[in-house]
Order: structure tokens, then C-alpha cells, then sequence
């Protein structure tokens, strides 16, 4: 049986215009992770572009977590992302959750692959590059938004003064997957390339 393959999600993102739900999409695909955890759910983008690998490996299971209302900032809504995921026929590769990061972070769960895109600067590469450090997740992957020099000069990066994520590359061992704005990168750099 062929996969279905990748369709892009009807949602908005800033994700979206250059189409990095492929991205996901296929590292996911190449990874075969059994337990993928997300952080930063907004519309649903990413959770529906990994939903789809996870449906067509047939295994593993997507957690997204969100803080949804309780973001001061921009924020997505549950119900939607529901109805989002159910048009798709997605819903029994994911459960939705509220968590916040930095919480979750104080006592992780096992994870093969954590998705972090949670207005993501050094801050929040630091954290991931600690916790792959970890005997929980020495041989677990992390892919996030971010990783360019382009990325970190994100308006409001620049605006609240945020620690840039590019130039810790080597110091964090992260290569970028995908430079097209608002990029995505990979920890550890030694990660599975894509074919």
C-alpha cells in the first residue's frame, strides 16, 4: 500500500509559505520516532505535518502541548486545532495538552523526538541542548523553529532583546534542516540526514 503522503495543512503559519510542514514531514518520516512531544502548537501547522508522517509510518504518537488562552501573546484555540486535526482524519496519532515548557522541563517524559516552537531563542536552545545531555534523552532528537542568522532577527527578537540562536551552533551542536524562513534546525547535528 502507498503512503498518502504530505498535504499541507489548512491552517495559517509562518510556517506555511515556504511549505516546512514538508520538512517535518519527511524528517519525521526518516527518524520513525515512537513518542514525538511538541511544544507550541498555535494552529495546528506542525502538529498536522507530523501527524501525517506518524499516520503514514503507522506507529508513534504525538503529544502537543500548548499554553493556548493562557499565552499573553499570540495564541491558538483548542477547539479549532481539534476540528482541524478531525477534518483531517489525524486525531488518533495526537493528544492535545496544556503544559507549559519550562514546567514540563523540571520533570520531562521520554520522548524520541521533541518539536519546540515557543517563540524560540538562545534560551530555549540551551535548554533542549541540556536536556539531550540527560540520560532520558541521550538518544533522542530535537528539532526547532529557528537556527539562522535571518531567524534571529525576528522583530520581536529584536524588540525584547532575546538571545540569538545562530551563533551557538557549534557550541550547541545543532545543524539548520531547513534555512528558508523562519527555519528549522536539528539537535544533535549528527542527527539522520534527509535523502
Amino acid at each position: 500500500m502507498t503512503r498518502p503522503g504530505f498535504r499541507p495543512p489548512p491552517v495559517d503559519s509562518a510556517n506555511k509559505p515556504n511549505n516546512l510542514g514538508e520538512t517535518l514531514y519527511r524528517t519525521v518520516l526518516q527518524l520513525s520516532p515512537a513518542v514525538v512531544v511538541e511544544f507550541g502548537v498555535l494552529n495546528g501547522y506542525s502538529t498536522m505535518s507530523i501527524a501525517q508522517a506518524l499516520r503514514d509510518l503507522r506507529a508513534g504518537h504525538l503529544w502537543s502541548f500548548d499554553l493556548w488562552e493562557d499565552c499573553p501573546y499570540h495564541h491558538g484555540d483548542w477547539a479549532e486545532v481539534t476540528r482541524a486535526l478531525e477534518a483531517a482524519e489525524l486525531t488518533e496519532f495526537v493528544t492535545l495538552g496544556k503544559r507549559d515548557f519550562w514546567d514540563w522541563l523540571r520533570q520531562p517524559t521520554r520522548f524520541d523526538l521533541l518539536c519546540i516552537d515557543i517563540a524560540n531563542c538562545g534560551r530555549v536552545a540551551r535548554a533542549a541542548a541540556d536536556l539531550l545531555s540527560s540520560e532520558l534523552a541521550r538518544d533522542s532528537v530535537v528539532i526547532f523553529e529557528g537556527g539562522t542568522a535571518e531567524r534571529d532577527l525576528a522583530w520581536w527578537m529584536v524588540k525584547f532583546d532575546r538571545e540569538r540562536i545562530a551563533p551557538l551552533q557549534d557550541v550547541l551542536g545543532f545543524r539548520v534542516l531547513d534555512e528558508r524562513f523562519p527555519s528549522f534546525s536539528i539537535m544533535p547535528d549528527e542527527a539522520p540526514r534527509q535523502k
